[in-house]
């Protein structure tokens, strides 16, 4: 039996990034969720909206209120959360960015960062939390912390003293 279900991901991008590397990363996360649910039988509807698009469609003049809305901002019609999910593209990230995943993480809410390939974890690494490292870097002076995942299965770890 195959479940479907669609799911709205907000992709928080920096806003140097050009238009058409925008658009290979929303593919190319749609593609990642997509497969993972596939992996588990469930047919996803997945859409994408970068983070320039909802800022030019939603922003009134408040950067604060427009970077809040993306956590608190509702489906018209079932009141659920506007977006099921939010993707970062790198560990590093801007002020409205951190705002946004700070808000996200406080609230329960999943955050990922994206990755290249070849990590131990997967492409899509769960985000615990952000931090200013150097606040007076507007653009990029914020961290996301991935969570360190244990491997699955589980292996014990022998306590004896090494020769």
């Amino acid at each position: 039996m195959t479940w479907r279900s669609d799911i709205r991901v907000f992709y928080a991008h920096s806003s140097a990034e050009s238009e058409e590397e925008t658009k290979s990363q929303c593919q190319k996360i749609k593609e990642l969720i997509s497969k993972r649910g596939e992996s588990k039988g469930r047919e996803l509807s997945v859409s994408v909206v970068p983070g320039r698009a909802d800022f030019r469609a939603n922003c009134r003049g408040d950067w604060d209120v427009w970077a809040k809305g993306i956590i608190t901002r509702d489906h018209a019609i079932t009141r659920e959360p506007f977006y099921d999910l939010i993707i970062v593209p790198g560990e590093y990230v801007g002020r409205a960015t951190a705002q946004i995943v700070d808000s996200a993480v406080r609230a329960g809410r999943p955050v990922f960062l994206l990755t290249e390939g070849g990590e131990e974890w997967g492409p899509l690494q769960r985000i615990t939390q952000v931090y200013p490292y150097d606040p007076d870097d507007w653009q990029g002076g914020y961290r996301c912390e991935p969570d360190p995942q244990l491997s699955l299965p589980f292996q014990e770890k022998s306590h004896e003293a090494k020769e």
